[in-house]
């Protein structure tokens, strides 16, 4: 949070927006997240910067299923054929 600078809050990203909003120079997604209030020092409509991990589920694990594995190569040929065509 903009306020706290100096303190790290841990949560869920619940929503985030699909559009860009500029203000000030500076371009930024809305994003509605959770995570402890602790203390109650937090309220409604604070602003603040996040950095957001995506990683997480089977990816993030090493481990792929069978049909991503064996799939995956010929899709992403198949892609790369159909991305030539696009206009």
């Amino acid at each position: 949070m903009n306020a706290l600078p100096t303190v790290t809050f841990r949560g869920t990203v619940e929503r985030l927006g699909a559009q860009t909003i500029a203000a000030e120079g500076e371009q930024y997604f809305q994003a509605r997240a959770t995570f402890e209030n602790a203390g109650g020092r937090l309220r409604d409509d604070m602003a603040g910067r996040a950095k957001v991990d995506s990683s997480g589920g089977w990816l993030k694990s090493g481990w792929y299923p069978v049909g991503y594995v064996l799939l995956r190569p010929p899709a992403r040929w198949l892609w790369r054929k159909v991305w030539t065509w696009l206009p």
